[in-house]
């Protein structure tokens, strides 16, 4: 064999085992960069966000001493070639893989294919609770306006019209001494509207105050009392009273309708008229003369007002604690006026007796004629007069 086939040979050889030697010494680096399984990292590897970890580059087992500067290369590049040695090494085309993270990680739940290509520049983020609230509700409306073209329609809801008051109409009782009871009537929906009282036959009438209200002291006429108001629409209402301390007093009532002019006159103890035993409308006395048995007092019903209005009289004596004996003479006058000349009156009278049921007289009468204007005509059937012993 000649010499410079020998020197051929042995050139061939050694670049053949230079090639060999570099493929063996980086082997397991090419194989970590194109496609071979990443072994599993544990540690303090994972301190790090995972996607980081993942892709950032991986350095060779044992560092990078000792081997050949090597440029690297890139997913899809041509295969590398050594100029001085006829040796090739193919890329594999692979797609790097992710390692499978710790257990503590799995429940993050990320899947990094739907997140596509991430450059990790800073440190990795944090995660912040966001509060969501509902977007505020559209307000609601009868009707609608138009918004402009392309726009929805918005709506602004009408404020709800105010309830109406409760039309409802009362009526209370209450007792108190002399056996008088107070009324109140209330009737908010009926304001300066005409009532009518009925209580055991007496009638009178009273107009309602601006708020439908109004009250009146009325002398009860039975123990048990029943008082109905009326009004002319139908609406109306009752109340009842127990009234034991009625079987202590005489009571005489007189009632008509309209101006007539008439009044209950009482004369005590042969009193004469104006005299301090004479009670009448322009002498009524209080109840006190009553309670502390003294004499009698007049109570008027009625305010005149309205059509055709109803008024009464009550003359109460107090029969049971009388300290005076004799007689109490009771008649009705008629005064003849202007209104009442040349006309018919009506009246009724009503008087009731500890112990006796209640007596009623009706009463019509014509009056004489104008000539006679400012004259009295005395009554003196009407009512019965009492006779009392001292209690």
């Amino acid at each position: 064999m000649s010499r410079i086939r020998k020197l051929a040979i042995a050139g061939g050889t050694f670049g053949v085992a230079l090639s060999i030697g570099f493929v063996m010494q980086n082997g397991d680096a090419l194989a970590d960069r194109y496609g071979a399984e990443v072994p599993l990292v544990e540690g303090d590897a994972f301190d790090q966000p995972l996607a980081s970890a993942a892709l950032s580059p991986l350095a060779p087992p044992g560092g990078t001493a000792g081997l050949a500067q090597v440029a690297a290369p890139t997913i899809g590049a041509a295969p590398i070639a050594d100029p001085d040695v006829d040796v090739t090494v193919p890329v594999a085309e692979a797609e790097p893989t992710m390692p499978e993270p710790p257990e503590e990680l799995t429940q993050a739940a990320v899947s990094m294919a739907s997140l596509g290509p991430i450059a990790f520049q800073g440190p990795p983020a944090t995660s912040a609770a966001v509060a969501m609230t509902a977007a505020p509700a559209q307000p609601s409306a009868d009707t609608a306006e138009d918004a402009g073209d392309g726009a929805d329609a918005i709506t602004v809801a009408a404020p709800a019209a105010p309830a109406a008051p409760a039309c409802e109409t009362s009526l209370s009782a209450e007792v108190g001494q002399a056996a008088l009871v107070t009324l109140r009537l209330d009737a908010v929906c009926l304001p300066d509207a005409q009532a009518t009282i009925h209580h055991q036959g007496m009638i009178f009438t009273l107009v309602t105050d601006a708020t439908g209200s109004a009250r009146v002291v009325v002398p009860a006429l039975a123990e048990r009392a029943v008082f109905i108001a009326s009004f002319d629409g139908g609406d109306g209402a009752v109340a009842t009273a127990e009234v034991p301390a009625i079987a202590n007093y005489d009571r005489a009532v007189l009632q008509w309708q309209g101006d007539s002019g008439l009044q209950i006159h009482a004369l005590e103890f042969g009193a004469d008229y104006g005299s301090e035993g004479h009670v009448w409308a322009a002498s009524a006395r209080t109840p006190s003369m009553a309670i502390a048995g003294e004499g009698g007092f007049l109570t008027s019903l009625g305010d005149g007002q309205g059509v055709a209005p109803l008024r009464a009289e009550v003359y109460t004596f107090p029969s049971a604690v009388n300290r005076t004996s004799g007689d109490v003479v009771l008649s009705v006058e008629a005064e003849i006026t202007d209104e009442t000349c040349e006309r018919d009156v009506s009246a009724q009278s009503i008087q009731i007796s500890p112990g006796s049921p209640a007596h009623a007289l009706d009463l019509t009468m014509a009056m004489p004629e104008c000539s006679a204007v400012g004259d009295f005509l005395v009554l003196k059937n009407m009512l019965e007069d009492l006779t009392l012993a001292a209690r």
